[in-house]
């Protein structure tokens, strides 16, 4: 929906993020669909780095630039919407078990 003057409003019901909702943002989730190779790559402990990437449809975790695989968190929006802000995001390893990785997303600040 666009608004005055052009500017792109949110879907209704949904509040674009205050800087200090992006600063204090943390969740715990897991990644989808992760690939193999770069799996195999991680333990815990392992720092990703977040990314939006398909025209900001979708968060990833990448590792040294190469995508292990997306990110799902509950507050989805919320995080689309503080790195869209600038703030950036990265997500350390805390579980892994086979094909299933665990991941603590954490603001690293705003760049």
């Amino acid at each position: 929906m666009t608004g005055k003057k052009g500017r792109v409003r949110p879907p209704a019901g949904v509040t674009p993020p205050d800087a200090d909702q992006c600063s204090a943002y943390a969740e715990t989730t897991q990644i989808a669909s992760p690939d193999p190779a770069e799996l195999a790559k991680l333990s815990i402990g392992s720092m990703l780095v977040v990314e939006l990437r398909n025209n900001a449809q979708k968060v990833v975790a990448t590792n040294g630039g190469r995508e292990v695989g997306a990110l799902l968190p509950v507050n989805v929006l919320r995080l689309i919407g503080c790195m869209k802000r600038g703030f950036n995001f990265s997500a350390g390893v805390t579980l892994l078990s086979g094909g299933f990785c665990e991941v603590h997303i954490r603001c690293m600040g705003k760049s």
